[in-house]
């Protein structure tokens, strides 16, 4: 089971940027990472917002309980007949809050 997707998520971001800048230079890396899409672990854009390099994605609520359909719920936590079933999802677009953030950049 996989606990944290969005650090999965900002890591294989990480990488894109690294390979699009052909560098591992903090400052080129930082410069390929503004205004990146990138299509998320668990489905759907997540993307780096250029002025302060915030990451969005889509939320996932989800809630632990017996599963009563592995079809739907295909999530079974070592064969126990427990595990995670979706609840919710909250797109992108919608985790979006404005900033106020006056960011500096290397000269």
């Amino acid at each position: 089971s996989l606990w944290y997707p969005r650090a999965v998520n900002e890591m294989r971001m990480f990488k894109a940027a690294a390979e699009k800048a052909n560098s591992l230079d903090p400052v080129k890396v930082a410069a390929a990472l503004e205004g990146m899409k990138f299509e998320v672990l668990d489905g759907g854009e997540g993307f780096m917002r250029k002025e302060d390099h915030q990451f969005f994605q889509p939320i996932y609520i989800s809630s632990f309980g017996s599963l009563k359909d592995k079809a739907k719920d295909p999530f079974d936590e070592e064969n126990t007949g427990w595990g995670w079933h979706l609840v919710s999802k909250i797109d992108t677009a919608q985790t979006i809050l404005p900033t106020t953030c006056k960011m500096k950049r290397p000269d």
